[in-house]
């Protein structure tokens, strides 16, 4: 029981590790590249476990991304753009601050709901609160 506990803590430790790595290469691809992919979903990433060293208890599974169907090229204008609305967002700015970021990217909506882009914005882009 107690080598369970064990294990299940270090996959736990692994999994927010390959969070962090995901949110750090969507963040490279899009600040760096000025590559925007629109279907990144959990059926776009695969975890891959070398099958020598699958009885290595401090070895940890890879992670792979496929599937760049959907994606979009950014200039570096559409770069700023999309990081002033990711930063209106962690810096808790009112809705209306947050919705004029993303109509100054140009996404409408049906009737330009000020709260429902605010928040789109914060379900996109902000920290989950459980």
């Amino acid at each position: 029981e107690r080598q369970n506990a064990i294990t299940h803590a270090a996959q736990m430790n692994w999994t927010q590790d390959a969070v962090h790595a995901l949110l750090d290469v969507h963040g490279h691809q899009i600040f760096n590249l000025g590559l925007f992919n629109a279907d990144p979903h959990p059926g776009n990433i695969l975890v891959v476990q070398d099958p020598e060293l699958q009885h290595v208890s401090t070895s940890h599974p890879k992670i792979g991304l496929i599937d760049y169907g959907q994606c979009k090229r950014l200039t570096p204008h559409e770069r700023v753009k999309v990081a002033k609305l990711i930063l209106s967002i962690a810096d808790k700015e009112p809705d209306e601050v947050i919705a004029n970021h993303f109509r100054d990217m140009g996404i409408q909506t049906k009737n330009d709901s000020t709260r429902f882009l605010a928040e789109f914005g914060r379900l996109m882009f902000d920290s989950f609160q459980p």
